[in-house]
Parts: C-alpha cells; sequence; structure tokens
C-alpha cells in the first residue's frame, strides 16, 4: 500500500472519527424537542445543541430550517472534502496542485466554523482534526517533492492538532532517523506511546509497533550508527 493510498484512508478514517464525534456531542447533550408553531414562534427556552466545542451561543427564538448542529456539520465536512480532494490529488500525481489547495486553506477557518442562525444568535465550533488532516497531506506532498524540511515541518503540524491515526509520528520518526538524528527519532516514538488515546482507535499500527521502531532506534544509537 502506497503512502497517498493510506493518506486517504487516513483522511476516511478522521473523517469517521468526526462524525462519531458528533454522534456523542448529540448524545451526551442536553436537548429539548419543540414543536412546529402556528404562529411561527417558538418556545423561549429552547435549548441549544453543540457540535465539537461550543465556544459562544447567545438564545434563539426561532427554529432555522436547519438547526445549528447539522449547519455546522455540513460546513466542517466541506472543509475536510477540500482536504481528501487534495489527497486525491496527490494520489494523481498532481503534487503541485494539491500543495496549492492546501496551501490555501487557513487553519484557523478550516478548525473553526462561525453559524449564525435566522434569529441573529451565534454559535462557534471548533474541531481540530481537519487542520490536522491538512498539514498531514501537505507532509506526504512535499515529501514526495523531497523537500524534507517542509516535510517534516508539517509532519509535526499533523501531531500538534491531534491527527488521529499516529501516521504523522511515524512518519516523522521515520525521516528523523534517516536524516541520522536519533535522539529525536526516539523522542517522537516515545511521544506516541505515551498519547492516551492514539492510535488505538481506527489506526493502522499499534502502539506496539512504535514501541519496536524506538527499540530499534536505541539499538542503532548504541552501536554509534548513522545509516537506515
Amino acid at each position: 500500500m502506497n503512502l497517498e493510498t493510506i493518506g486517504i484512508i487516513a483522511a476516511i478514517i478522521a473523517l469517521g472519527s468526526l462524525i462519531l464525534h458528533r454522534a456523542r456531542c448529540r448524545r451526551d447533550s442536553v436537548e429539548q424537542s419543540v414543536s412546529e408553531p402556528t404562529s411561527g414562534q417558538l418556545n423561549e427556552h429552547e435549548v441549544n445543541t453543540t457540535v465539537g466545542t461550543t465556544l459562544q451561543t447567545t438564545p434563539r427564538t426561532e427554529t432555522p430550517n436547519l438547526t445549528v448542529e447539522r449547519l455546522a456539520a455540513v460546513t466542517l465536512s466541506e472543509n475536510m472534502g477540500q482536504v481528501i480532494h487534495a489527497a486525491n490529488l496527490i494520489n494523481q500525481k498532481k503534487i503541485d496542485r494539491a500543495i496549492r489547495l492546501l496551501e490555501s486553506l487557513d487553519d484557523d477557518d478550516l478548525g473553526t466554523r462561525t453559524i449564525t442562525a435566522p434569529d441573529g444568535s451565534v454559535t462557534v465550533f471548533e474541531d481540530r482534526k481537519a487542520v490536522g488532516m491538512k498539514h498531514l497531506h501537505l507532509a506526504i506532498a512535499y515529501r514526495k517533492k523531497k523537500i524534507i524540511n517542509r516535510s517534516d515541518h508539517h509532519w509535526r503540524k499533523a501531531i500538534e492538532y491531534d491527527h488521529p491515526t499516529g501516521m504523522a509520528y511515524e512518519k516523522l520518526a521515520i525521516s528523523l532517523s534517516k536524516q541520522g538524528r536519533l535522539d529525536e527519532a526516539i523522542a517522537v516514538c516515545e511521544a506516541l506511546i505515551r498519547h492516551p488515546t492514539i492510535p488505538e482507535a481506527g489506526s493502522y499500527l499499534t502502539k506496539k509497533d512504535m514501541m519496536l521502531r524506538r527499540d530499534k532506534l536505541r539499538e542503532r544509537r548504541a552501536r554509534g550508527s548513522k545509516h537506515a
């Protein structure tokens, strides 16, 4: 399985994780059903629902055609769709186009959506996974172009934004080890091993895999070898 295919699979996994996250939020949030009004007015005590992390909200007095939650899901899915499109461009060897698309996506805009309901109430939603996926695919693209410093930068950004499969940790560790930067590579492996959730859910590698990689790197370091 090539790196581009793995990246696309990782994007699908992340999107699935995002959907499951929203499902949990819906389950755990306090909801109040409101029937369709005959006079066009709603109960003033309608309860807001949330997706991701609700940073700010104001009361609503009427029901939009789509709930705020569904609107946020649509906009976040569209943004993730742009990242997946870039992944497909990489798979088609259209590397420069993929880089231009991904670099055009602002991290703040990609990970944060502001939804304004018809009554003027505003809800801000935050989700980091789309941003992590952006940087993951930028790392893949720059690696294909053999621009290693840029690739390593985006592996690190994917880690910073909680890319959920552990791929960024593994690829960064491999890159650093090929450069003879064994201490840094070992530190990356250990960071993944210590992570409380990655890559246990839906990952293509396990913490045992990274333990084995770390131990091999330690052996190389002990021998004083700088060869892959």
